[in-house]
C-alpha cells in the first residue's frame, strides 16, 4: 500500500473530493486473497470530526434523527455501526487502480441533478455508441459496458438517457415519461464501494 500511496496517489489520479474526506479510489486484494474492485482510501480525521458533531447535534435534539425518531441519539450511534462498508487498512495486501472510477477530468464534466433525486448522463464513445447513466447519489464508481473503458468517453451528454428504441432524450421536462419507462431501460447504475481509513503511521 505505500508504493500505491506514494506514486498513484501522489500523481493525483483516482482523486475524489468530498465532505467526508477527500479520498483515493482504488481496488483492493485483502491478505486472504478476496478482490475488492471498488475501495476509497480515507484519513479519518474529517469524518471523525463529522460524527463528533453529529454525535453532540443528537443529544442536544437538534440533529437528523431528532425529527424522526423517539431516540435519535440511539438511532445515529447504531446507523455508524450497521449501515457502514468499511475495511480495515491492515487487512489490504495490495492494491491497484480501479477500472470502475471514472476519472475525475470526466467527473467534473457531469453537471448536477437532472430531476429531483436522479442525476442523469450519457456517455458517447469515441466509436459513436451512446450509454445510459445515472446515480441517485454516489459518484466514486460506476459499471462499464463490456468492452469499454472510460478512457473510451468522447462526449458527456448531461440531463439525458437513452429510450428502449435508442434515441437520447433529455430528462428536465420529461421526468413523467423517464420515470414511467425507466424499469425497462438499461442504465449503467453507481457501483457499491468499501470504505478504508488510513492512518499516517511513522
Amino acid at each position: 500500500m505505500a508504493n500505491f500511496l506514494s506514486e498513484y496517489i501522489g500523481s493525483g489520479q483516482g482523486f475524489f473530493p468530498s465532505d467526508f474526506g477527500d479520498g483515493y479510489r482504488c481496488s483492493a486484494t485483502l491478505r486472504d486473497g478476496t478482490h475488492l474492485p471498488c475501495v476509497v482510501l480515507r484519513k479519518p480525521q474529517k469524518m471523525v470530526d463529522l460524527l463528533v458533531r453529529r454525535l453532540e447535534e443528537e443529544r442536544g435534539g437538534q440533529g437528523v434523527y431528532s425529527k424522526v425518531s423517539k431516540d435519535p441519539y440511539r438511532d445515529f450511534v447504531g446507523s455508524i455501526f450497521t449501515s457502514q462498508n468499511l475495511i480495515r487498512d491492515f487487512e489490504i495486501k495490495s492494491v491497484c487502480p480501479s477500472p470502475y472510477a471514472i476519472p475525475l477530468d470526466l467527473l467534473k464534466q457531469i453537471k448536477g441533478e437532472s430531476i429531483m433525486g436522479w442525476t442523469g448522463f450519457v456517455f458517447e464513445m469515441g466509436d459513436g455508441k451512446l450509454f445510459s447513466y445515472g446515480t441517485s447519489f454516489n459518484f466514486e464508481f460506476f459499471d462499464l459496458p463490456e468492452g469499454y473503458e472510460f478512457s473510451d468517453v468522447k462526449q458527456v451528454h448531461n440531463h439525458s438517457y437513452l429510450s428502449d428504441s435508442g434515441d437520447m432524450l433529455p430528462l428536465r421536462g420529461h421526468a413523467v415519461k423517464f420515470l414511467e419507462t425507466s424499469g425497462g431501460l438499461v442504465i449503467y447504475r453507481e457501483r457499491s464501494f468499501f470504505e478504508c481509513f488510513v492512518n499516517d503511521r511513522n
